[in-house]
C-alpha cells in the first residue's frame, strides 16, 4: 500500500551549531521531536548486510544510547564472512536479527528502499534515515530525520554524529566504523571517495590501534572474499541488493572472483546459481557484476552476468562500450555497482518506457 510522501528531510553532513555536554542542541532537538513516546528504536540496515550496513547500525545506536535515547542495533539477516570476522576480531557481539519491521520503531542505516528493506518495511515507524545512496521507493507520512551525503560510506556520516554531538568513541566502535569505510571505498580507492572519508579513517584507525590500515584492510578482504563452505546461491547473495526502475524489480549482485586460475568455471558456476535462484525472488530481472584482476601490467575488469527473458538485451545497452570475450560482457575497468552499474541500468529502463 502506497502513501505519499510528507518528510521533514534534513540533507547535510557537517553540521555546526550550538553545544551542551549532553550533544549538540540542533540535533538533540531533532532525535526528541521523532523520538517514540515508549518502546525501543531499532537501528537496522539492508538486507544481505555488508560491513557499512552493520557496522554502523552498532555505532549508531551506541551513540544514541549515550545521548539518552532507548536504541539497540540489530541486523536484518546472516552476516558475511568479512562483517563476521570484523566483530569477531574486535570482540563486538553479534546483534540479534529483526526478522520483521512491522510495527516497531526504525532507524535506516545505509539505504532508504523498501526493495532492500527488512520486509513490512512499510508498516514500520521509520523515525530516521542515514544514508549515503539515492533514496528510492520510500513513501511516508511521518515526519522523520533524513540525513543524506554523496559520501564514500554511511560509516563516515555516523562519526561525523559522534563528533558534532561530542561522544567520545569507544575503540571496538571506532575499528568496527574504520572497517566500514574501507570496504565501502575499497581503501578509499573507490571514485566516490571524499576527503572527509580520508581524514576520518586516519582519526578512526588511531582510535582504533590499527597501526597499519594496508596490511589491516587486505586481511579482511582476503576472508570476506573466501567462499569456503559457501554454496554458489550463498555466494550470489553475500552482496545482492534489489532495486525498482521505472515498474521493474532489478537484482544486482556483485562478487569477486576468488582464484584467477579458474574464472571462467567460476563465472558458469555463478550463471547457474542465479538461474536457480530466480524462481525465489520477485525479480524480473538478475544481474551480476563478477570482478577479476587483470593479468600482470593490465587493467582489473567486470564479467557482468545476467539472466531472466530479455535481461541480456538490458545489459548489452546498459554497457554498449564492453567488449565479449567467451561469449560473455567484460567491461574494463571495474564497474561500481552504485556508480556505474545502477544508473546506467536505470537509464536502459527509463528508456524502454518511451
Amino acid at each position: 500500500m502506497k502513501k505519499y510522501l510528507c518528510v521533514t528531510a534534513i540533507i547535510f553532513m557537517l553540521l555546526c551549531g550550538c553545544t551542551s555536554s549532553k550533544g549538540n542542541v540542533y540535533n538533540m532537538s531533532l532525535y526528541k521531536a521523532v523520538a517514540p513516546e515508549d518502546g525501543v528504536t531499532y537501528v537496522v540496515g539492508h538486507i544481505n548486510p555488508d560491513t557499512d550496513t552493520v557496522g554502523t547500525a552498532i555505532a549508531y545506536a551506541k551513540l544514541r544510547t549515550a545521548l539518552g535515547f532507548n536504541t539497540v542495533a540489530v541486523i536484518p539477516g546472516k552476516l558475511n564472512k568479512e562483517s563476521q570476522y570484523l566483530l569477531d576480531y574486535f570482540k563486538v557481539e553479534t546483534p540479534e536479527i529483526l526478522e520483521d519491521a512491522a510495527g516497531k520503531n526504525i532507524i535506516l542505516v545505509d539505504h532508504a528502499d523498501y526493495q532492500q528493506a527488512v520486509p513490512n518495511m512499510d508498516k514500520a515507524n521509520i523515525v530516521e534515515i542515514l544514508d549515503h545512496h539515492q533514496p528510492a521507493g520510500l513513501s511516508l507520512e511521518n515526519n522523520l530525520i533524513y540525513r543524506s551525503a554523496p559520501i564514500g560510506a554511511t560509516a563516515t556520516m555516523v562519526y561525523n554524529e559522534y563528533k558534532v554531538n561530542h561522544v567520545r568513541i569507544d575503540r571496538k566502535t571506532a575499528g568496527l566504523l574504520a572497517a566500514a569505510i574501507m570496504s565501502d571505498t575499497k581503501n578509499l580507492k573507490k571514485e566516490r571517495t571524499t576527503e572527509a572519508d580520508r581524514v576520518y579513517l586516519a582519526e578512526l584507525c588511531k582510535k582504533a590501534g590499527i597501526q597499519k590500515p594496508k596490511k589491516f584492510f587486505k586481511a579482511m578482504k582476503n576472508e570476506g572474499r573466501s567462499y569456503d563452505g559457501l554454496t554458489d546461491e550463498e555466494i550470489l547473495l553475500t552482496n545482492y541488493k534489489e532495486f525498482e526502475f521505472s515498474g521493474h524489480i532489478v537484482g544486482i549482485a556483485s562478487v569477486d572472483n576468488p582464484d584467477d586460475d579458474t574464472l571462467w568455471e567460476f563465472v558458469e558456476r555463478m550463471d547457474k546459481a542465479m538461474a536457480e535462484y530466480a524462481p525465489k525472488t520477485d525479480a524480473e530481472h538478475i544481474f551480476m557484476k563478477l570482478d577479476a584482476d587483470g593479468d600482470e601490467g593490465q587493467e582489473d575488469f567486470t564479467v557482468f552476468l545476467y539472466c531472466g527473458k530479455g535481461a541480456e538485451e538490458v545489459a548489452k545497452k546498459s554497457f554498449p562500450n564492453a567488449q565479449i570475450v567467451n561469449g560473455r560482457i567484460v567491461y574494463t575497468p571495474k564497474l561500481n555497482r552504485t556508480n556505474d552499474v545502477v544508473p546506467a541500468l536505470k537509464d536502459t529502463y527509463e528508456g524502454m518506457k518511451k
